[in-house]
């Protein structure tokens, strides 16, 4: 079951690309309102960059980044977001470079220090035990230090041992407890396969900031992905409150629906997550399309289908839909042309090929 949920940035990616969503628009908004009476406010944009990183928005923290340095040149902070950035894109010389400006312009940073750790074992990788004995040692001497705890987290997840490396996070948030200290012990359960622990783990994330939408939008992923799809609603509908224009939640929302068999609602929820105009609308037309044809509505269904092939003249996905709607309707020559244009995309489409044969077999 948590094979699905170790899902959380690979499967999501796939779908935010699918339905036009953006994570980090609740973010980008937080900044603009905070910058709108100060738009030198350079701790705004401090904050947005972290927050962006730790969404695993790595570009965008780099544009945040980019225009604080506009207003302030000698922002170290900005310059040590840089690098996290760069280090998680792969760039590791560059990440070097920000690091450094970022001690060079405030050599007392000790987390600049420690990224500058992690950047180097990225280069030439530094021996991680040793480095899981330095945070034991210094843990010893303060229980709570939180630099510790943070060299001994990745050096143990580097290591592999990824139960020990849970224990010391359960310690770490019991002295520092923040949304996104929740939200990595989350993803560390996901990936030892404890589904429950991580959405309680999510949940303690939830009512530590009701305002920050990053808890509530892994839970519904977690939910929609154990197929929970009668909770995956209240929880969509309570971010939904807070973001209603949000084009992925409504798009996880009208999927849960759909596959509870509630179509009307269903289509009316792809129908307004169509209507937030996002970047590539084409996965919902088919959703839309497959729910006209679940009502009944089959010409209706033809219509977005062809919409769809408007959009996409390669999906394959709307040639075998539109393939199955026109059989339904009786012009079975008209719905083999549409299978027939399908496998020419893609011949090895056992999805066409099936429903081919029983087209054939009429």
């Amino acid at each position: 079951n948590m094979k699905l949920i170790s899902f959380l940035f690979t499967v999501l990616v796939n779908l935010n690309i699918a339905y036009g969503f953006d994570i980090s628009k609740d973010i980008l908004d937080k900044l603009d309102r905070a910058i709108h009476n100060n738009p030198n406010d350079i701790a705004a944009y401090n904050h947005a960059a972290t927050e962006l990183n730790d969404s695993h928005q790595f570009k965008e923290s780099i544009k945040v980044c980019q225009k604080a340095l506009k207003i302030d040149s000698k922002d170290a902070f900005c310059y040590m977001e840089i690098s996290r950035s760069y280090l998680e894109l792969g760039k590791k010389s560059e990440a070097l470079k920000m690091v450094e400006k970022s001690i060079k312009l405030d050599p007392n940073n000790i987390f600049a220090l420690y990224q500058k750790i992690f950047v180097l074992d990225s280069i030439k990788p530094i021996n991680k035990k040793e480095l899981v004995k330095l945070g034991y040692k210094i843990l010893e001497k303060n229980s709570e230090d939180k630099l510790a705890y943070i060299v001994l987290i990745k050096s143990l997840a580097g290591l592999g041992k990824k139960r020990e490396m849970i224990s010391a996070a359960e310690k770490y948030i019991s002295y520092h407890a923040s949304v996104v200290n929740y939200l990595n012990l989350a993803n560390a359960y996901a990936e030892i396969g404890k589904p429950d622990e991580y959405l309680l783990t999510i949940e303690k994330a939830i009512n530590l900031d009701q305002s920050d939408l990053r808890p509530l939008w892994f839970k519904i992923q977690a939910l929609f992905h154990l197929k929970r799809y009668v909770e995956v609603i209240p929880v969509s509908n309570k971010f939904l409150k807070l973001q209603p224009d949000n084009t992925g939640v409504l798009a996880f929302k009208a999927d849960a629906l759909a596959t509870l068999a509630r179509y009307e609602e269903a289509l009316n929820t792809y129908n307004i997550a169509i209507e937030t105009k996002p970047k590539n609308p084409t996965a919902l037309y088919l959703c839309k399309g497959l729910m006209l044809h679940k009502l009944g509505r089959l010409r209706e269904s033809v219509q977005m289908y062809n919409k769809v092939l408007r959009l996409d003249p390669k999906n394959v996905s709307a040639y075998n839909n539109l393939g199955f709607v026109l059989s339904d309707m009786g012009q079975n020559k008209a719905a083999m042309e549409a299978y027939e244009k399908g496998l020419k995309i893609d011949p090895n489409n056992q999805l066409i090929q099936a429903n081919k044969k029983i087209l054939e077999s009429k």
